[in-house]
């Protein structure tokens, strides 16, 4: 009789543990990340096309147009040549 109590004690008192821990299971607010990045001056290339590549990531992870328009097939995607 008294195992059977302990295990119910013991059964409540993991129950009480479980809900106490899914109290702080709530969604965090969103993270925010930031980059310094050349915008200007020999390495601007570089820096803008980073800043387009976070750009793109983040509206691919919002469920934006990513990846947009369709290219054809050989289209590098710059125009021109």
């Amino acid at each position: 009789m008294i195992r059977r109590a302990a295990a119910l004690t013991l059964a409540a008192a993991a129950a009480v543990a479980l809900l106490a821990l899914m109290h702080g299971c709530r969604a965090a607010a969103p993270t925010r990340i930031g980059a310094v990045l050349p915008l200007t001056g020999d390495a601007a290339t570089y820096g803008v096309a980073v800043r387009r590549g976070l750009t793109h990531a983040d509206a691919g992870r919002r469920g934006g147009p990513a990846a947009g328009p369709p290219r054809e097939e050989g289209d590098s995607g710059r125009g021109g040549a």
